[in-house]
C-alpha cells in the first residue's frame, strides 16, 4: 500500500487483526520501526517481512495462487505470528484471561525449578554424610577387628598353654 493511503486505511479500518509491513531493513530501518511503534501504539499486532518475494512468487500470488516452495513457509510464518498475535489482543480484551493473567503468572515455572534443583541437592547432601557415616564406621569396626586380631596373636605367641 503506498504510503499515502497509510492513513486513510486505518481510519477506516478502525480495528485490524494486524498488520505485515513490507520493507527493505537497512534503508527503511527507521521507517518502519516509527510505522511498528504507531501500529503498537494503536494495538494493532505488526510484523516486518524484510526480504522480498521473488518475480515468479510475486506473479503467482498475483494471479491467486499459492507461491510455493520456501516463500509459502515463510509467508505462513509470517501470517501464523500475526495470527498468535491478534488472539493474544482479542483475549486480552476478556478479563481475567490475555496478557494480564500471563503476566500475573510469568516467573512461576522458575520457583519450580529453583525449588526442584534446592531438592535435588539437598538429598545429594544427605546421601554423601550417609555414605561418609557408613564408611566411617566400616573403617572403625574394620580397626578395632584388627586390634583383636593382633592382640589374639600376641596372646598365642607369648603364652604357650593358649
Amino acid at each position: 500500500m503506498p504510503g499515502r493511503l497509510w492513513q486513510a486505511a486505518l481510519d477506516e479500518f478502525p480495528d485490524p487483526a494486524g498488520a505485515l509491513l513490507r520493507a527493505d531493513l537497512p534503508p527503511d530501518r527507521s521507517l518502519a520501526a516509527l510505522t511498528v511503534i504507531d501500529l503498537h501504539g494503536r494495538r494493532i499486532p505488526a510484523r516486518v517481512a524484510s526480504r522480498p518475494l521473488g518475480r515468479v512468487a510475486t506473479r503467482r500470488a498475483l494471479a491467486g495462487l499459492e507461491p510455493g516452495g520456501s516463500v509459502s513457509q515463510r509467508v505462513a510464518r509470517l501470517a501464523s505470528g500475526l495470527a498468535r498475535r491478534a488472539r493474544r489482543r482479542s483475549s486480552a480484551a476478556e478479563p481475567g484471561f490475555g496478557l494480564g493473567a500471563l503476566a500475573a503468572e510469568r516467573g512461576q515455572a522458575l520457583m519450580m525449578v529453583l525449588a526442584a534443583a534446592f531438592v535435588i541437592l539437598l538429598c545429594a547432601a544427605v546421601l554423601a554424610a550417609i555414605g561418609g557415616a557408613v564408611t566411617g564406621a566400616s573403617r572403625t569396626q574394620r580397626a578395632a577387628d584388627l586390634a583383636a586380631l593382633s592382640g589374639a596373636r600376641s596372646l598365642r605367641d607369648d603364652f604357650d598353654r593358649l
